[in-house]
């Protein structure tokens, strides 16, 4: 039992001494094993830790503040514009009526001021497009509503026939207008300073009269109508629908100033009216269609920071014809019955337009 005891004791010993040899290298492999892996691992973290490094000298860095105007004009090659303008508008607006007994001409003096609201947006020097609207308030004419009558005397009993105007009246007048106009420019073909594209607008005016204190002289065998009559006389209201189609021009002159040149053929105009002849308790309404041509120049000088003043100068020609119909409402004094309730169609009609205006305007670019 006792050399059991040794001998195992011995043994133990023999093996406590390896492992005193054994476990110091242990040590040393796991230290050195575990000094790699340390090592390892914070090349790893700091490969991983890289992006987000570069990320956080990203953020640091400053941001680019671009061009001094982008918060101006955040859209590249977009732009707008706000122009306010006034505007003088002169010429006439006829309303011509033949009728079995004769013919009759109304002409309406078209003397108004006008302002003027537009609103431009542009893509580079390609697309333009504006919206605007004119108005003018009631405003009395220096020029007086002018009534021209030719009459067949064979209609009437007692007339002789005679050569010229049978009867002619002059009526002062209040009158107003309003508009609205939409306007495109594409200029397909660029080559600066100069440009040349297609033109395209479309206008709805309407303009309204009140004729009173009417003065009226009768020739040959009509002398008997001539006098005349305090008080109102009519009302008229005439509604344009414009259709424009064309070629515009553009000349950049500088960096200040830019010249524009639009010359449209009108296809199509729908003009409608309603004359109130009060004093013969008469409305007549007539629609007419036709064309005609338009001619504009603009031009648009920039002065500081944005701001600019333009000129601009448009010519309008339009002839359209259609009927006429006329319905008394009461009985006509100046008639031998009572006309109340009656209707006359198939009246042949003209009306035509013809007037120019200018503007000057200042305005501002976004």
């Amino acid at each position: 039992m006792k050399l059991l005891n040794s001998v195992t004791i011995g043994s133990s010993w023999k093996i406590i001494d390896r492992f005193q040899i054994v476990i110091p290298a242990l040590i040393a492999l796991l230290v050195s094993l575990s000094g790699t892996a340390w090592a390892l691992e914070t090349e790893t973290a700091s490969a991983m830790d890289l992006p987000k490094q570069e990320e956080r000298i990203q953020e640091e860095k400053p941001k680019s503040v671009g061009p001094k105007n982008s918060s101006a004009n955040p859209l590249p090659g977009f732009s707008s514009s706000l122009r306010v303008q006034a505007v003088s508008l002169w010429g006439k607006t006829t309303n011509e009526t033949t009728f079995r007994q004769g013919m009759s001409s109304l002409e309406w003096p078209v003397e108004m001021r006008l302002l003027e609201a537009s609103y431009l947006v542009a893509v580079e020097d390609l697309v333009e497009l504006e919206l605007s609207l004119q108005a003018c308030p009631w405003i009395r004419s220096r020029n007086p509503m002018e009534d021209y009558d030719w009459l067949d005397e064979s209609y009437y009993s007692g007339r002789a026939p005679h050569d010229g105007i049978d009867i002619y009246s002059e009526s002062t007048i209040d009158e107003k207008a309003i508009s609205f106009d939409a306007r495109a420019r594409i200029f397909a073909l660029r080559k600066a300073p100069a440009y040349v594209g297609l033109f395209l607008a479309y206008t709805n005016q309407e303009m309204d009269f009140k004729a009173y204190d009417t003065v009226q002289e009768g020739y040959g065998t009509w002398s008997d109508r001539t006098g005349s009559v305090s008080g109102p006389s009519c009302t008229y209201t005439v509604e344009y629908d414009i259709y424009q189609i064309g070629l515009s021009w553009r000349f950049n002159a500088s960096d200040i100033l830019k010249v524009t040149l639009d010359s449209a053929f009108i296809p199509y105009v729908k003009v409608r009216d309603e004359d109130d002849h009060i004093r013969r308790l008469r409305i007549s309404q007539t629609n007419c269609e036709g064309h005609g041509r338009m001619l504009a120049m603009t031009m648009h000088y920039s002065i500081w920071n944005r701001w600019f003043v333009s000129s601009s100068c448009t010519w309008l020609n339009i002839s359209t014809n259609g009927s006429q119909i006329q319905y008394w409402y009461g009985n006509d004094p100046a008639s031998n019955g009572d006309e109340t309730g009656m209707t006359a169609q198939g009246i042949g009609s003209d009306i035509d337009q013809k007037t120019m205006n200018v503007g000057i305007a200042i305005g501002r670019t976004f």
